[in-house]
């Protein structure tokens, strides 16, 4: 078991234990082997790789909050529309 995860940690409890997940295996191949390619020596290669992985993952975070405040943004402008609504009908009475 490894230690329970901080909030910004993308983990998975299984059976009491905490799991770190492998998501970017798959990401860091094809930049990875384009830095080969480009002549980047291996280690570095390996690191830049990583890197951009690490930036992808917040960036995903980012995205799931900019959502979360349209939502926020959208259910504020109709509230807000409803109550206008209402005080104008109570204005014309």
């Amino acid at each position: 078991c490894v230690t329970p995860p901080r909030r910004s940690d993308r983990r998975l409890r299984s059976r009491g234990c905490f799991l770190t997940l492998t998501v970017m295996a798959l990401t860091l191949s094809k930049t990875y082997d384009a830095f080969r390619v480009a002549g980047a020596p291996d280690d570095k290669a390996r690191e830049a790789a990583e890197e951009i992985a690490g930036f992808e993952v917040r960036l995903s975070g980012i995205e799931s909050d900019v959502k979360l405040l349209k939502w926020m943004a959208g259910f504020n402008v109709a509230l807000s529309m409803a109550i206008l609504a209402i005080l104008l009908r109570l204005l014309a009475v």
